[in-house]
């Protein structure tokens, strides 16, 4: 069962980024329904859990989310965007993560 007490060790290791691994998408539980997985991510990661968008209607709906892993770097890359138009280098894209969330509850993670 994945908690925030062993939260970590679903990060890739050996990389200077966090990023979460396959095995914590294989490890969560079943869910049913869009709301039940909001709220599991939330407890999970609080604040750096944000909805960005969604599209669809009915059972055909998909809400897109942010899990931001590095919040100073992920910021900063926001501002940069927003000032110039682009970014350069990896690390913006490296501090975050984004997840699909389908209204019947499955999951898609981006890695």
């Amino acid at each position: 069962m994945i908690t925030k007490e062993n939260l970590d060790s679903y990060y890739k290791q050996g990389v200077s980024y966090k990023m979460l691994t396959r095995k914590f998408e294989a490890d969560l539980p079943q869910f049913t329904s869009y709301k039940e997985v909001r709220t599991f991510f939330k407890d999970l990661f609080g604040e750096d859990f944000m909805l960005q968008s969604s599209e669809g209607e009915g059972k055909d709906k998909i809400y897109f989310f942010t899990l931001i892993h590095n919040r100073p770097v992920w910021e900063a890359g926001i501002k940069e965007l927003e000032a110039s138009g682009s970014l350069t280098g990896l690390e913006f894209a490296m501090s975050s993560q984004d997840i699909q969330i389908y209204v019947d509850g499955r999951i898609h993670i981006v890695y």
